[in-house]
Parts: structure tokens; sequence; C-alpha cells
């Protein structure tokens, strides 16, 4: 349209911090703790974009719900 071309488009696997907490069904204070504690890995695309895999946060959905 405009003539712009995207080199890297973002991987659609890649959700938000509060799409995440929903998956995890936890707070998305309850999110960053676990971004903190290394269990996910967090993609900064600017200073306030913080994206993670979807697949990782559905792995460690299963991890946290089998234990219960």
């Amino acid at each position: 349209m405009y003539g712009f071309q995207i080199d890297q488009p973002i991987d659609p696997n890649l959700i938000t911090r509060e799409e995440a907490a929903v998956i995890l069904h936890r707070s998305v204070q309850g999110m960053a703790n676990q971004l903190d504690a290394g269990r996910l890995t967090k993609y900064q695309i600017r200073e306030r974009c913080i994206l993670v895999d979807r697949r990782e946060v559905e792995a460690l959905a299963r991890e946290l719900h089998s234990k219960h």
C-alpha cells in the first residue's frame, strides 16, 4: 500500500504478559514474577512492550496445573 517492508515480522506465537496471565490463571504481577524467576523467556520489543512465547506459557501452565 505505502511501500513499507517488514524485515522481521513478529512471531504469531508471541503474546502479551496480560494474555499469558490469563492462560496461567495468574495476575499480571504473578506473571511478572514468573518472568523475573526466569521460568519464561522475555522478548522486549520496546521499553514497555514485553512479549512471551505462547508455547512456553502453555507448557508452564500444564506444569503448574499438574501439581494440583
